[in-house]
């Protein structure tokens, strides 16, 4: 028994000294990303605060702006933060510049990070999003637990909104499905992070956020040519789905609020007429970033000052802004659709550009790449396509400041190319090897 303490413990010791000695020996942009991404996931105030510090830094070390300006495809992606930053200034979109600022120096890091990113260090930043998502999910079901007297809550954990939680949660879905693919040997602690993330799904309430998980799983193991798990994974779901209708005044079930689907489009008509409103006024380049609050500001200027005034300070009025049913007449953050906010934000020329610019990145990754040998790298980015857009039909969770971070930041995949040499995740060593072969080693000194 004592020995097999031991085992864990030296697995445990030789674990954290092979992700120190990575992250030193990481490029600088590597670990800027890296804090980023942590930060994004604990506290909005936080990623904003460490996105805008670690973006300076970037912008004044010489070799991360070497590598900025190596890339023509980088020089495009700031030309367009730059052009909007005027588009919101022409419209008086204050709002939106302070959005894109923040979104400019997201880009400044992910484009320093496409230039040095390797499969290994995505692998840690996958590694890190999967950790996160059980801790978080814990934290989202002590938060339910506190509100068992309401009688529909929706848990947003360590987020500002249930919605920003649930994104996070699919994309951690698709996350721990890629690793099912890649990392048989280990599919045991995978399969596990995956049932917490269909748990953390639940407490968040959200609805359409389901539909984009599974489309995104299913489209990992499509294209991975899983076609066993694929149909696993389908009988799987019809299950739930029919759990989900046969017993819906489930405790855990109600925040899905199965009765009302048809509630949650009518409430979005009003956003999407606002966004309407916006592209006609300006159909070319659109109101900028958070066009339809700017505009909705616009209309309501003391608005804000009434939220504040009624709930008492700040933090109870984003308490307060928690859930869409509880946001007054004429405040929009908004257009809850993908289509509807690039027309206000963005308008025609700039919609383009940014699809261009976006169709680049993933044209350029996916011609690096050995199709055959990555396979699964490439279902991984079609995955988080289908999840993000699935999501992205009734709401936009992205644009929150700590969905946005870690978005981004996992974005920089499109800088991977192939490695010589890379140790596929088949060929690790698993927890259990590890320790029988640290039991060895002991049994050895012993024994001496």
């Amino acid at each position: 028994m004592p020995s097999n303490e031991m085992s864990f413990g030296k697995y445990a010791a030789h674990k954290v000294r092979t992700y120190l000695t990575r992250m030193a020996n990481m490029p600088v942009a590597c670990r800027v990303a890296f804090m980023v991404l942590v930060a994004s996931y604990l506290n909005a105030v936080l990623s904003i605060a460490m996105t805008v510090a670690c973006g300076v830094y970037v912008i004044c070390n010489r070799e991360c702006r070497k590598d900025i300006c190596s890339d023509n495809n980088n020089l495009i992606s700031l030309g367009l933060c730059a052009l909007f930053i005027g588009v919101s200034f022409f419209n008086r979109n204050y709002v939106g510049i302070l959005a894109m600022l923040f979104f400019t120096f997201l880009v400044f890091i992910m484009t320093s990070v496409r230039k040095r990113i390797t499969r290994r260090f995505f692998e840690d930043l996958v590694t890190a999003h999967l950790t996160y998502s059980v801790f978080a999910v814990i934290v989202a079901f002590i938060e339910w637990c506190c509100h068992l007297s309401a009688p529909i809550y929706r848990s947003a954990s360590t987020f500002l909104n249930p919605l920003y939680f649930s994104y996070f949660i699919a994309i951690s879905a698709v996350m721990a499905t890629y690793r099912l693919v890649v990392s048989p040997r280990a599919r045991l602690v995978h399969g596990f992070v995956l049932l917490i993330d269909i748990f953390g799904m639940l407490l968040s309430g959200g609805r359409l956020p389901w539909i984009g998980m599974f489309a995104g799983c299913l489209a990992v193991l499509i294209f991975c040519r899983k076609y066993k798990l694929f149909v696993l994974f389908s009988i799987a779901i019809c299950f739930m789905i029919g759990f989900a209708a046969m017993f819906p005044n489930l405790p855990i079930l109600e925040s899905l609020r199965l009765g009302s689907i048809g509630a949650g489009y009518e409430e979005r008509i009003p956003y999407w007429k606002l966004a309407l409103e916006g592209f006609e006024k300006s159909p070319f380049f659109g109101q900028g970033i958070l066009g339809v609050l700017n505009l909705s500001l616009q209309k309501n200027p003391g608005i804000l000052s009434h939220i504040f005034d009624a709930n008492g300070g700040l933090a109870t009025a984003m308490e307060s802004l928690k859930y869409s049913r509880n946001v007054p007449n004429g405040l929009m953050l908004h257009a809850h659709n993908i289509l509807f906010d690039m027309l206000c934000n963005l308008g025609i020329i700039g919609s383009i550009i940014f699809m261009f610019c976006l169709v680049r990145y993933l044209t350029n990754m996916y011609s690096k790449f050995d199709y055959k040998s990555n396979q699964p790298m490439i279902a991984l980015m079609v995955g988080f396509i289908c999840a993000v857009t699935v999501n992205s039909i009734l709401d936009c969770q992205f644009i929150g400041a700590q969905t946005m971070a870690f978005t981004v930041i996992l974005f920089s995949a499109t800088g991977l190319k192939k490695e010589k040499g890379y140790d596929d995740l088949k060929n690790e060593l698993t927890l259990q090897e590890i320790r029988e072969h640290f039991s060895k080693k002991i049994h050895k000194k012993i024994s001496r």
